[in-house]
């Protein structure tokens, strides 16, 4: 039988042991199935054969591998997985199960600028027969980036005046808000009631208007910023500040701990 997609359903001829004569006109070619899925799979694709409509289906594949600030010296590439294209678009598939750590000896030539503001893209690179990918800097963009053959920009940053890491852009399409955000909570501070919260423990009441939240994965250090806002009281602010641990405070007018009804919280930051 032929291949039937993707005009209908594939059919098999049944067997029954002892019961059907198999004949030639009702034998299942062993590749019908094989030649079906290509077919379907070009179909997508407006006509492509079935392997362009899978490197094209992958092509912007990527799971995590987010370039972000470690230190003024040193970024991080977070863990995960992602599609590593050539210049004809031929992919290779690579995986790191930890985070990395980049600096200035992953630079594909010369040293670290001096002295001057200066742009360097971040990429991650596949031309090593291996399951993991290796990660390069360069002040050479992709349209002329010429030091790997099987390569995708990731982020960039900016080295300062001052020879500092700065400015650090994760080019990861897709990032969800729980990944953007350090954490967030939403509370009844008078009857004192969480109504949702992400990456929290806990929040404890610690006397009237005052309130900490623990923090579930901490930040890497207390210079995050957040946003405190409260709506039956004057002023929401942040106090007593860790790395794990975030105080907030309601008062009134007079500056007087009042309770408030409705807390918000919402903080960014490295972790």
């Amino acid at each position: 039988m032929a291949a039937s997609f993707p005009g209908s359903l594939k059919s098999f001829t049944p067997v029954d042991d002892g019961v059907t004569y198999v004949e030639q006109d009702l034998w299942n070619d062993a590749y019908d199935e094989i030649e079906a899925e290509q077919a379907l799979l070009g179909t997508f694709n407006g006509g492509l054969t079935y392997n362009e409509s899978i490197k094209n289906l992958l092509l912007n594949y990527q799971q995590g591998c987010e370039v972000e600030f470690k230190s003024i010296a040193d970024l991080y590439v977070r863990a995960g997985e992602l599609a590593i294209p050539d210049a004809s678009s031929n992919l290779r598939i690579r995986r790191n199960p930890t985070d990395t750590t980049v600096n200035w000896t992953n630079i594909d030539t010369g040293a670290e600028s001096s002295g001057v503001e200066t742009t360097y893209y971040v990429y991650a690179v596949a031309d090593a027969a291996a399951t993991t990918f290796t990660v390069m800097i360069s002040v050479t963009a992709p349209a002329t980036f010429a030091a790997a053959t099987f390569f995708k920009q990731i982020g960039t940053f900016v080295n300062n005046v001052g020879n500092d890491i700065d400015q650090i852009n994760s080019l990861r399409s897709e990032i969800s808000t729980a990944e953007k955000v350090g954490f967030w909570a939403n509370f009844n501070g008078d009857t004192f009631a969480t109504r949702d919260s992400y990456n929290v423990t806990s929040i404890s009441d610690e006397g009237t208007g005052d309130y900490n939240i623990t923090i579930a994965t901490d930040f890497a250090n207390t210079d995050f910023c957040a946003v405190c806002s409260c709506t039956n009281v004057a002023l929401a602010s942040r106090d007593d500040i860790t790395v794990g641990v975030f105080n907030v405070q309601t008062v009134n007018a007079s500056g007087t701990p009042v309770d408030d009804t409705n807390v918000n919280v919402i903080a960014i930051g490295d972790r």
